[in-house]
């Protein structure tokens, strides 16, 4: 007896004998119609729906292919003397399931929300250019000034969890783009991170830090000029899910 694995392996298929009694097999062809050579979509009859996870099938197929498989398509070739066609051997390599892809987010949708990006990157790294090469002395500065409000200790404490919110979105937004809009996000990440602290450093170091946030939103600026200049998607995808037949 062939190991029904092997042959699945081998041939793409597996014929295991003795798997449905005589009764099971009578009354799955009530369903079914015997003057039809080809009969699709049978998952749609809940007799053959109930036998695909059905205690006489379900473990074979574990077997195979794994506790986690289920049944996508049923097709019955009733190959008869009235109805015969010729059909060289093949193996089917695609199957008709329905994959949820993960979608990534997209930030510029349109020419607007284009435009609007390449002016507004455009100014702040003309900001940072002009700042970079024409120093001046940086002052410290709260992200949320409440020091008129509040005591030092909870100014401080707001400041920090907002930092640390800062932080987090800078580490996690950029993750959830992709291609140009990644690389946009990315080269503001340097400015919202780095401008709170340049007060608190020597004038070396708050020099130094300016250059870079000059340089990594000049990278941004040119990420949204190439998404601007990006041509607009034409056309529409196939349905999902769809597969010639």
């Amino acid at each position: 007896m062939i190991d029904p694995s092997q042959s699945l392996e081998e041939k793409g298929f597996a014929i295991v004998a003795g798997c449905l009694t005589e009764q099971m097999v009578n009354h799955l062809c009530v369903h079914l119609s015997d003057d039809q050579h080809a009969q699709r979509n049978l998952l749609d009859v809940p007799m053959v729906r109930e036998l695909a996870a059905s205690k006489e099938v379900k473990p074979i197929i574990d077997c195979l292919l794994g506790k986690e498989s289920f049944a996508v398509r049923g097709i019955l070739f009733n190959k008869t003397p009235d109805a015969n066609w010729k059909l060289a051997e093949h193996r089917q390599d695609i199957i008709p399931a329905k994959v949820e892809q993960e979608q990534k987010l997209r930030l510029i949708g349109n020419r607007f929300t284009a435009s609007a990006a390449v002016v507004l990157t455009g100014y702040v790294a003309a900001l940072s250019l002009r700042a970079a090469f024409w120093q001046s002395p940086h002052h410290f500065r709260w992200l949320l000034p409440l020091d008129m409000l509040l005591p030092a200790r909870a100014t401080l404490a707001v400041n920090v969890a907002l930092y640390a919110s800062l932080l987090w979105l800078c580490v996690m937004f950029p993750r959830a783009l992709q291609g140009k809009e990644r690389l946009l996000v990315a080269g503001w990440v340097p400015g919202v991170l780095l401008s709170p602290i340049q007060g608190m450093v020597s004038v070396s170091l708050a020099g130094a830090i300016q250059y870079f946030k000059a340089a990594s939103i000049m990278v941004a600026f040119f990420a949204a000029v190439a998404i601007f200049l990006e041509p607009p998607a034409s056309g529409s995808a196939p349905p999902e899910g769809t597969v010639p037949e």
